[in-house]
């Protein structure tokens, strides 16, 4: 009977043995559910109907007569991914962006389980019924389709799936009908606890992403709930929130246009690389799409990489026959206008032109423009001359904009946005009377004292005020081994300070975070490049300007709304005036916000784990 046993078990070891060599560990799983966002609303466009990957597969919940899939099988991740009458979800862009990231050996399956206008507790393992008993027939109907379970049909098809590849990740799209539930956080933890359990998962391996619902930026009609799906990280500690701002909806503000399904599922997908360890989440991930004044223009100045744009972005000269711009620093003022402080230039001179730039003022009715130049800064001061111009608010509620470069160190001030500006003086440096100023970026620090970042790295400390003087605090923060690093900014906003600095050479921006703005500086990786899409359209159009220099930041309600950044069509040398090429300054919005939560999210992390 003993050596019964002992065949028995050894048997069902190798049984055991067996499933796991069929898994293929190169075969990554993604669990999907919710409501009708993460279903997918009806409408497919021809640009998503077309082949995919093949490394990307979606496993069938439900079976699709109509187009030859039944459940239980594996297919092409063409949409419709949830059901057949369903339409493009996250999930399609999701994976499209991880095998497009992913080595070419790993593979990308999806199971979709969601279900159009349901509750949380349609989910709920052990109380699911006595919602289900409440839902309207067409919901009943859609339920039926999962046996009458979704929650158990999500676990049945992940089952299936591991026995193909490894569960990864879990992505949730869901909220809409649990607007304003606070509970709703510990809702969703028992649903994941309960996955976590039932497939035999490591909660520390299989992060839980969450999208927000149709932004308050785009009418949401359930926005305020996405203040409460953004606190699941406090209740789920291996959750992430992905943000929904900036992408479109549709006129019933429930549900995205097909262009926010894929920039959402772009969204997700870049996040699950950055957990997986594939892809940097870095600064560069929360530009947002630039909503444009009107329709792109194809008829204007510029190389054929920046066609079509939006000309009535930022501040250009729309004929390029006057002016160059370059800089660019916003100030919002109390009656609600935008001010950018900019440097510009003759055309004719090409961008060489910049040695005889001279410092402007220009307002704008909205933040990304267009904006309208009202001249010169202090035209009877040198003619106006001034260059890396910048412009901060002042403790006492004054204005001040800052340059360098081609002057020493300068503050002007006024009271108003409008002017006039006064010359207050000259800023210093303690023991260094020969300090040569250049790319000077000055900031109020929160405690009432001044700190600025040159050129050079070095951060420079003032308990003086604005012109110091100023006691350099050690050496450069910046990164090591990066070349030609200028035009720094710095800002504080999420408890923390920020840098981004760019490598002209490279043309790769960096940013960094320190706690105390001192010491401590952590490189956090790219902040920009213009050869990715950062400046991207809601209709799908890319802008890549051949460099894009002087970055600053816009900050509204405590976190930065905006990056401007001064941009020029061709290299610089190829600039010659009256040639149809230029630069300018272009604003483009960013979910700063999101990415201070991230941050700290990150720091919570850390602490976690030590």
């Amino acid at each position: 009977m003993r050596i019964r046993v002992r065949w028995l078990v050894l048997a069902g070891l190798l049984m055991s043995a067996g499933n796991v060599l069929a898994q293929d560990t190169n075969f990554f799983i993604f669990l999907c559910f919710g409501q009708s966002n993460m279903e997918g609303f009806p409408g497919i466009e021809q640009q998503d109907q077309t082949p995919v990957d093949d490394r990307f597969q979606v496993l069938e919940a439900v079976d699709f007569p109509k187009l030859g899939r039944t459940k239980g099988n594996w297919y092409p991740a063409v949409p419709p991914l949830c059901r057949g009458s369903a339409g493009l979800c996250p999930a399609d862009y999701f994976g499209r962006t991880m095998v497009a990231n992913l080595p070419a050996n790993i593979r990308v399956g999806v199971v979709n389980v969601s279900v159009a206008g349901c509750k949380i507790e349609l989910f709920a393992k052990d109380t699911y019924r006595t919602y289900a008993s409440t839902a309207p027939s067409w919901m009943t109907n859609i339920i039926m389709q999962y046996g009458g379970n979704p929650y158990a049909r999500l676990v049945e098809m992940g089952a299936l799936a591991q026995k193909e590849g490894v569960i990864k990740g879990i992505l949730l799209h869901q909220g809409e009908s649990n607007t304003n539930d606070k509970e709703w956080p510990n809702k969703v933890k028992g649903i994941y606890d309960n996955l976590i359990k039932d497939l035999n998962l490591k909660a520390d391996e299989v992060p839980l992403l969450a999208g927000e619902l149709v932004n308050a930026d785009q009418k949401g009609a359930c926005a305020s709930m996405n203040s409460i799906i953004d606190d699941l990280p406090r209740t789920i500690p291996n959750s992430y929130v992905i943000s929904s701002k900036g992408y479109a909806g549709r006129p019933d503000h429930l549900h995205f246009n097909p262009t926010g399904y894929r920039e959402l599922g772009k969204r997700y997908g870049e996040r699950m690389l950055s957990l997986l360890g594939y892809q940097p989440w870095t600064f560069i991930s929360y530009f947002l799409p630039t909503p444009p004044h009107g329709e792109l223009v194809r008829e204007t100045w510029g190389a054929t990489n920046v066609l079509p744009r939006d000309a009535q972005n930022g501040l250009e000269d729309a004929t390029m026959k006057k002016y160059c711009y370059w800089d660019g620093q916003i100030i919002k003022a109390p009656d609600g206008k935008y001010h950018m402080f900019a440097s510009r230039w003759d055309e004719s001179r090409g961008h060489d032109g910049w040695f005889g730039s001279v410092a402007v003022h220009a307002v704008s009715e909205s933040l990304t423009g267009p904006y309208v130049d009202q001249g010169l800064c202090w035209p009877n001061d040198q003619g106006g001359k001034g260059h890396n111009v910048t412009a901060l608010t002042l403790p006492d509620g004054r204005y001040a904009i800052v340059i360098s470069e081609t002057r020493p160190c300068e503050v002007y001030v006024s009271k108003s946005l409008d002017g006039p500006w006064e010359h207050l003086g000259t800023v210093t440096v303690e023991g260094e009377p020969r300090w040569h100023a250049s790319n000077v970026a000055i900031m109020a620090r929160p405690d009432g004292n001044f700190e600025f970042v040159p050129r050079d790295g070095r951060i420079f400390f003032s308990d003086k005020g604005i012109l110091g003087p100023y006691k350099p605090q050690g050496d450069s923060v910046f990164p090591k081994g990066i070349p030609n690093l200028e035009d720094p900014c710095i800002w504080y906003s999420g408890s923390l300070y920020h840098i981004v600095v760019n490598s002209w050479s490279t043309r790769k921006a960096y940013h960094l975070t320190s706690r105390d703005g001192i010491l401590g500086w952590t490189n956090r990786g790219v902040a920009y490049d213009p050869r990715e899409p950062i400046v991207r359209y809601p209709d799908g159009t890319v802008n890549h300007w051949n460099k894009a220099e002087r970055p600053s930041d816009y900050i509204e309600n405590g976190h930065v709304a905006a990056i401007t950044l001064a941009v020029i069509d061709v290299e610089k040398e190829q600039d010659k005036g009256n040639d149809g090429h230029g630069s300018k300054v272009i604003v483009i919005p960013f979910d700063g916000a999101t990415l201070d939560r991230d941050l700290q999210s990150t720091a919570d992390s850390s602490s976690r784990k030590r």
